[in-house]
Formats: C-alpha cells, sequence, structure tokens
C-alpha cells in the first residue's frame, strides 16, 4: 500500500515535536535533497503552522490535524503515513 507521507512527526506542536519535525526537515534537504515527504500532527492547526513556518522551505511539508481523543482523526493520520515519531506527552510517570 502506498502512502502519502514518509514521516509524521505527531505532537509537532510540543517542545520535543518541534525540535525533531525541525531537524528532520533540515537532515532530508541536506541528506536528501529532500526526497521525502514529510507531515507535521497534532490537535491545533494554527500552532502548527508556525511551527511549519520555522521549517526548511525545500521540503514538502503538509499539516495532518488529529487528536488522541478523537480515534478516526488518529486512523486517518496513520493509514496516510509509512513511519510515525510520536512526541505527544505527557511524559511523566512513564518508565
Amino acid at each position: 500500500m502506498s502512502r502519502t507521507y514518509d514521516f509524521t512527526v505527531f505532537g509537532a506542536t510540543g517542545f520535543t515535536g518541534e525540535k525533531i519535525a525541525k531537524l528532520l526537515s533540515e537532515k532530508i534537504t541536506s541528506r536528501y535533497n529532500g526526497a521525502f515527504k514529510i507531515a507535521i500532527s497534532g490537535r491545533n492547526y494554527g500552532k502548527l503552522e508556525k511551527v511549519k513556518a520555522t521549517m526548511d522551505d525545500t521540503v514538502s511539508v503538509d499539516i495532518l490535524v488529529a487528536d488522541v481523543q478523537d480515534e478516526n482523526s488518529i486512523s486517518e493520520m496513520t493509514r496516510q503515513s509509512s513511519m510515525i515519531i510520536n512526541c505527544v506527552g505527557p511524559y511523566r510517570g512513564t518508565r
């Protein structure tokens, strides 16, 4: 099955997710000449637009709105993505 996106950073508006999204776009540009398609995902479209604006603009980056409380949005995100990088917190209490 062909997927639209090679990588999706889920939770891209959080501290860790934003860092990973930026780094991923920079590495894809410098090492792979933009050969991969990226999506950033989270609950808030406006916040995702701000993250996208800080990413390397030579890489194709799309926005997917998804919320862990909405099973349909998660299913839609996973259907479109070959790899999900999950950065959704909170992380406290995890071991």
